[in-house]
């Protein structure tokens, strides 16, 4: 350690009115905040100690004569008070550079969390005004990005499409199948393949279930379940028939089918028992998305309707008219409150599901008809797959403005036709399934900026993916939560309000009996027009013969208690006695 410069006077007083000790090199200075009185005030002198590594205080004995002999007025000091005031400095010295290191690194902390934690997901911002976002290739934005971001990109050109591509929930993996019976899951981390086999039969879509290890694919007849590490077949959902969509709901480990014939059915692959199957007798469906705020399924239909399902209900909770058309695509953001749908007509609208009578948003694209989409995690941005194309629109520009939505990115795909798109979950990258294979395109902005892992977590080991898998199944819910509302849980039901009638007069009594009374079909001529009348007349006239008769007793009771006032108001409390005497 340095010499340490102090005023004496301060030094002796222990330093009780030290302001501020800033450190600089090994040097510590200490400043008073007022002065002392002119009487008490002492010339400020340097004392030169040295404080070795391990705490002991060397003076120099001549420093010390000159200062004593300088200052006679302070008593009671000396060499040791001299040292153990030295020694007391740099221990304040030690302690406030250690609070000082603590507040920068609290600091650093919240300046890292604030960074993280930014709405603000990034995207492209051109230089000049005039070149637009659009115009850029995949090339020039790969070069501008980090080495990790370019080893990410790749291009698979494959026979046997069109292609399929899904991600697990954490976005490391991918499942690839194809029309050719071609699957395939891939690390995207590491590009390895975990398993690829080539079956007999077409491979019409795929969805990972609660984690990577198991996945599901739609083939021509049945649902099967496949091991991603070895590619072994685990399960045949044989009444999961000609299904041509899949989808996977985490919180209630349920597997989703929508099929040719217009039929949902849900499963429970945790315990393997079938849940529910819902005939939507719209034709066949599709395309099907999940909800991810309140897991009801969205169906759209070749009548342009969209339809919301719950396996509680036979009959859909909302339907609505969407497009003059097939619905081709669709898809619901993350909160649950935006529905995106693409129909034949060439036109995508965007809905507000607090209020699906209105349409937020019309776009067209020019004489195409979307065949796919999707929407990123954050909501950041839209993707659309139309002929050999993709383009990409902020989820700003499209859900918060009111204005029409602009192209923020295309990518043209020359003699290919575009089958899926899927965004990665928190990178800034769209998979790409298309005739001739698959590929990654880069996307700035797309990916969720608040990383959270006990979500879903694309770092984890295989201990957390266990004691993961172990929490969703405690954390489970029952598939008749399954709502449109989801907030209706907890609530208090409020009493039901009691209808007050009021009694009804003879002529509306009697048009009552008269409604109610409707003709039914008979069949051997009992239905002829005599017959018919001939009922209505018996049954008029045994509704009067019951009116007349109630008419009876009421009189009667009304009878018997004026008699009974009238020997109450005579006899007294012996009243009843009379009444039963005269009767």
């Amino acid at each position: 350690a340095g010499p340490v410069k102090c005023n004496l006077r301060r030094l002796k007083a222990g330093f009780q009115h030290v302001d501020r000790v800033t450190s600089f090199g090994g040097i510590v200075a200490g400043e008073a905040p007022l002065e002392p009185p002119k009487r008490q005030r002492l010339e400020a002198e340097e004392v030169h100690v040295a404080v070795d590594d391990s705490g002991e205080v060397k003076l120099d004995n001549k420093t010390f004569r000159d200062i004593a002999k300088k200052y006679r007025k302070v008593d009671g000091l000396g060499k040791k008070g001299v040292k153990r005031m030295a020694k007391s400095l740099k221990q304040r010295r030690d302690l406030r550079h250690k609070s000082m290191i603590q507040e920068a690194d609290e600091a650093q902390l919240v300046a890292t969390e604030i960074f993280a934690r930014n709405d603000d997901a990034g995207g492209i911002e051109m230089d000049d005004g005039v070149r637009k976002s659009y115009n850029l290739s995949q090339k020039e934005l790969a070069s501008q990005v980090d080495i990790g971001t370019q080893r990410k990109l790749f291009d698979f050109n494959l026979p046997g499409g069109p292609f399929t591509v899904n991600t697990s929930t954490n976005g490391r993996y991918m499942v690839v199948g194809s029309r050719g019976g071609q699957f395939t899951v891939l690390d995207r981390h590491s590009m390895n393949p975990l398993c690829s086999e080539q079956l007999d039969e077409p491979i019409l879509d795929t969805t990972f279930l609660h984690d990577h290890t198991l996945f599901a694919a739609a083939q021509r007849k049945y649902t099967y379940i496949y091991d991603s590490a070895t590619g072994a077949e685990v399960h045949c959902l044989k009444d999961h028939l000609n299904s041509t969509h899949l989808e996977f709901l985490p919180r209630h480990y349920l597997l989703v089918s929508g099929s040719e014939t217009g039929e949902i059915r849900y499963r429970d692959v945790s315990t393997g028992q079938h849940v529910a199957k819902i005939v939507t007798r719209q034709g066949p469906i599709q395309s099907m998305r999940q909800n991810p705020a309140n897991a009801v399924m969205v169906t759209g239909h070749a009548r342009g309707h969209v339809c919301m399902w719950t396996p509680n209900i036979k009959e859909p909770a909302l339907k609505m008219l969407a497009h003059f058309g097939q619905v081709t695509a669709l898809d619901v953001t993350s909160d649950g409150k935006y529905l995106v749908t693409c129909g034949s007509d060439s036109k995508w609208k965007v809905y507000d599901l607090r209020k699906p009578s209105e349409e937020l948003q019309r776009c067209s694209f020019s004489g195409r008809a979307p065949t796919s989409m999707d929407i990123s995690f954050g909501d950041a941005d839209l993707a659309f797959g139309f002929g050999s194309s993709v383009s990409v629109f902020r989820g700003s520009d499209v859900f918060r403005s009111g204005k029409a939505p602009s192209t923020y990115l295309k990518n043209s795909y020359n003699g290919q036709q575009v089958s899926s798109v899927r965004f990665v979950p928190y990178e800034d990258l769209l998979l790409v399934g298309t005739s001739a294979g698959f590929n990654s395109m880069l996307v700035p902005g797309a990916g969720y900026t608040q990383f959270d892992s006990y979500v879903a977590n694309p770092y984890e080991t295989t201990k957390q993916r266990r004691e993961t898998q172990v929490r969703s199944l405690l954390e489970k819910l029952q598939p008749d939560m399954i709502a449109l509302d989801a907030n209706f849980i907890g609530r208090v039901q409020a009493p039901k309000k009691k209808k007050v009638t009021k009694p009804l007069s003879d002529s509306e009594e009697s048009e009552a009996e008269e409604e109610s009374f409707a003709a039914k079909h008979k069949m051997r001529g009992k239905s002829k027009a005599g017959k018919r009348q001939q009922r209505m007349n018996k049954m008029r006239g045994e509704a009067e013969r019951k009116r007349r008769s109630r008419r009876a007793g009421e009189s009667k009771v009304d009878v018997e208690e004026k008699s009974l006032e009238s020997a109450r108001a005579e006899h007294g409390a012996l009243a009843r006695f009379y009444v039963n005497k005269s009767d």
